[in-house]
């Protein structure tokens, strides 16, 4: 689980299997499983996730790409 607060940052790629962003990411992020991105997120990169919240004020600048379920 990642948990980046509103004066957090990141500079790079990230993979984790949860994410709850209110703060900066400048890179891809690849989120195996939930992502929330809270009114203060701001992701510059590409965006790899199962499930997305998305609250109003959160900005993306790039791509947000669905991921499908590993099958069985």
């Amino acid at each position: 689980l990642l948990v980046l607060s509103q004066t957090g940052r990141i500079e790079g790629r990230v993979r984790c299997g949860h994410a709850l962003i209110n703060g900066r990411v400048d890179g891809d992020l690849e989120v195996e499983h939930f992502l929330e991105l809270q009114a203060g997120a701001h992701v510059t990169g590409t965006l790899r996730y199962r499930q997305l919240q998305m609250d109003v004020g959160a900005v993306v600048q790039g791509q947000l790409l669905h991921v499908d379920a590993a099958p069985a």
